[in-house]
């Protein structure tokens, strides 16, 4: 993990997970009317995402309700937060993979990491994991799918992420 420690990353995934602030909810505005939309459940354990997709200015935005355990929600919170900035091609390369690296339990190959549209040219360079860092929610994603938890519990991570990474291919 990058300049997270496990207690930081833990009291974050606590306030992503009791009121998932990044991500929006869902609306009844115009944007959604062309919105994809899925919901997902985790018959293990009954954790629940509603999401919905749109691109508003070329960038992804989720929008929609977590409901389960802190790990679901926080994941969901995280994600939306972090790909909030961008591009719908990106947030599918990001998820790529962020999601293999999760259902497996193993470390992200960072070299894998996707570049980033968006980071600034005096900036860290786009990919590197102080790219991630500049937004305050990209960081701890990338710690929360290194996150050491029980194979049971990944499944509470992935939740929102697979049903987002569908969502952005079906976009395609």
């Amino acid at each position: 993990m990058n300049a997270l420690d496990r207690e930081e990353l833990l009291a974050i995934i606590g306030q992503h997970g009791g009121t998932t602030p990044g991500l929006a909810p869902l609306g009844d505005g115009d944007g959604l009317r062309h919105a994809r939309r899925l919901e997902r459940v985790n018959p293990t354990c009954g954790d629940r995402v509603d999401l919905a997709l749109t691109v508003e200015d070329g960038v992804a935005v989720l929008r929609g309700a977590a409901s389960g355990c802190t790990l679901s929600r926080a994941s969901a919170s995280l994600l939306a937060a972090t790909v909030r900035s961008m591009a719908p091609r990106d947030a599918a390369a990001l998820l790529a993979v962020l999601v293999p690296a999760r259902e497996v339990g193993r470390p992200l190959d960072r070299s894998a990491l996707p570049r980033l549209t968006g980071v600034g040219a005096d900036g860290p360079a786009p990919g590197s994991d102080e790219a991630f860092v500049q937004d305050s929610c990209a960081g701890p994603l990338l710690a929360l799918a290194e996150l050491a938890v029980a194979p049971l519990r990944r499944r509470c991570i992935l939740l929102p992420w697979t049903a987002a990474q569908t969502l952005l291919e079906a976009r395609r």
